[in-house]
């Protein structure tokens, strides 16, 4: 049993986390399904931390939830592992880790910028009524909404 007062990052039992006992990575995973941008995994092969079994589960939860990218499954988180490296590999191999970081940022701008492309036409393109006003499958949405049954609040216990 561990005494709160000397570890009070330790969220739960305490082997729950050992031999780390700090709350952040716990935050960190949970957190992950949320992240909106892009996001490249580099792994050592050789790395006890980073197992197959392991890769594959940041792999597919990050980005999958509320607010985040999409994910794996669209094509905005990616994986690649470089061999004959650890868990230290940015320092391992600094020339494949640069060349990878370097491909991928290059594939990130171009995608933003033909996001970015085709928002600003759609605007553009748009009339200044269309600009200024609520979408007509908003505004459908929004009454639907509005025509639920609201239900009230539960009645007070006697007891």
């Amino acid at each position: 049993m561990h005494d709160p007062c000397f570890h009070a990052d330790i969220i739960g039992p305490a082997h729950a986390t050992y031999p780390f006992y700090r709350y952040e990575p716990i935050l960190m995973w949970n957190l992950l399904r949320h992240v909106r941008p892009g996001v490249l995994y580099l792994f050592g092969d050789r790395s006890p931390v980073s197992t197959p079994d392991l890769r594959k589960e940041k792999l597919t939860r990050t980005g999958t939830s509320i607010g985040g990218s999409g994910g794996w499954k669209i094509n905005r988180v990616k994986e690649i592992t470089i061999p004959d490296t650890g868990h230290q590999l940015p320092f391992e191999n600094v020339s494949r880790v640069c060349k990878e970081t370097a491909v991928w940022l290059e594939e990130e701008v171009a995608r933003w910028s033909e996001d970015e492309t085709r928002i600003s036409e759609d605007w553009l393109d748009a009339i200044p009524e269309v600009r200024s006003s609520v979408s007509s499958g908003w505004k459908a949405h929004l009454d639907s909404c509005l025509s639920l049954t609201v239900v009230g609040p539960k009645a007070q216990s006697k007891l």
